[in-house]
């Protein structure tokens, strides 16, 4: 997690600015600190104290040093007091080493005071840099003024440009609609922006949404959180209370259906991954995806020509293979969590919406799980939930059951994993 020098929690351009906590973080954050004050050396701390104190004398910034450390452990600063000694030490650096004074170089706030939490996370990964990444964006909630007033933040062409910038598989925006003070599960819409497009279902990016609300204090673990979308209701749950649980996502099944022998989309798969007719053990097809069965052999050897896959018109190509010490030459890991063998493996390619390879796919699993569960049931012995390994560079495990159906119908799939929170910043454009 990144620490944030002190310019980008404090609006130093704002003379008179007030830090404002609400009561819950600020308890939070006190119960952090004090757990900080009692495992550190007492003078270090009292330098690094009194370093906070001469910057808010300096800038002419109300507040006390207790409610700007608050600032840093509410921006999940794991240790603010060790990152303040780290910049006393910078200062402490030889005499001839020229440095350029860090207020020459601080960040501005916007005049509007309107700075978004924005969280780079890892999700479907217990380890950081691995799983697939998403931009979590937190809105201002729907019944909070600033949402009114700073209305070109809640529109499709600033939700896209953000995207594109961030550069990742996906960047998810949430706004709260339930009221802050309403007892009970909150509500949040989720919308999902790719670099080239807008998308209906994001597996990854939800998972990776819900650890940021509860990990930066937006929900309790107790609580779970239900989001809205343009494909229906979802659901986030935890299997266990703090960090170290896996997070449930219940999401509508997306059912396939065979695709005709001679389907120009079928007869494109081949040449777009190196494969013979005959290893091609299946092709079916959602109102988003296509998939793809494809011997464990040919898996580990696809050979993809993106160019030739971007011709198939889809949303998500998954190519997929029952998990062999075959299909598994392909993989990082040969078994997962706790050894646990792996039941399927998978690759995930959408470049018509800008992502050439999708490190994990969540929202694929919606047709894969259904997929693989009847086909493999024979041999799971009663067992409901599959573990799937995707087999990108980053790697990336997810669990998949399938569940009864909704009242219209469709039957519920459930996802689950774990995610890791790399950088976190303020989005001021």
């Amino acid at each position: 997690v990144v620490c944030f020098p002190l310019p980008y929690l404090v609006p130093s351009r704002a003379p008179g600015a007030e830090v404002a906590l609400s009561a819950r973080r600020q308890r939070s954050a006190t119960a952090s600190c004090q757990r900080h004050v009692s495992a550190r050396d007492t003078g270090a701390m009292a330098n690094s104290e009194a370093e906070v104190q001469a910057y808010l004398d300096a800038h002419k910034i109300q507040g006390s040093v207790e409610e700007v450390i608050n600032e840093c452990v509410k921006a999940m600063a794991p240790d603010p007091h060790a990152f303040m000694a780290a910049r006393l030490r910078a200062k402490a650096a030889p005499s001839g080493v020229k440095r350029p004074r860090h207020d020459q170089y601080e960040l501005s706030v916007p005049s509007s005071g309107l700075a978004l939490e924005c969280t780079h996370t890892d999700a479907f990964s217990s380890t950081p840099f691995g799983g697939n990444p998403a931009c979590v964006v937190v809105l201002p909630a729907a019944d909070d003024p600033k949402t009114e007033a700073h209305a070109n933040i809640d529109n499709e062409e600033w939700m896209q440009k953000v995207a594109r910038e961030m550069q990742l598989s996906e960047t998810s925006f949430l706004m709260r609609l339930t009221p802050s003070d309403q007892e009970g599960p909150p509500t949040f819409r989720i919308r999902w922006f790719t670099p080239g497009a807008e998308v209906d279902l994001c597996g990854h990016a939800t998972l990776a949404s819900s650890h940021v609300l509860w990990s930066q204090g937006h929900v309790p673990f107790s609580q779970p959180i239900n989001f809205e979308c343009k494909s229906g209701a979802l659901r986030a749950t935890r299997t266990a209370e703090g960090p170290e649980g896996e997070i449930e996502l219940d999401f509508p099944e997306e059912p396939l259906a065979p695709i005709a022998e001679d389907d120009e989309d079928r007869a494109r798969l081949c040449p777009a991954f190196g494969l013979a007719a005959e290893e091609v053990l299946y092709v079916g097809r959602n109102r988003m995806d296509l998939v793809a069965e494809v011997t464990p052999e040919a898996f580990a050897r696809l050979a993809v020509d993106m160019s030739a896959v971007s011709k198939i018109e889809c949303r998500v190509l998954s190519v997929t293979a029952v998990a062999t010490p075959a299909s598994l030459a392909a993989s990082s890991a040969a078994a997962g969590p706790g050894g646990q063998a792996y039941d399927f493996v998978s690759r995930y390619f959408a470049p018509l919406v800008g992502v050439p390879e999708d490190p994990v796919c969540g929202s694929a699993h919606c047709a894969l799980g259904p997929y693989w569960l009847q086909k493999l049931e024979p041999t799971l012995g009663g067992r409901a939930a599959l573990l799937t390994r995707a087999c990108s560079a980053r790697g990336g495990d997810v669990r998949v059951r399938v569940g009864p159906a909704d009242g219209d119908g469709r039957r519920r799939v459930v996802l689950s994993g774990q995610a890791r929170s790399t950088m976190c910043g303020l989005l001021l454009a």
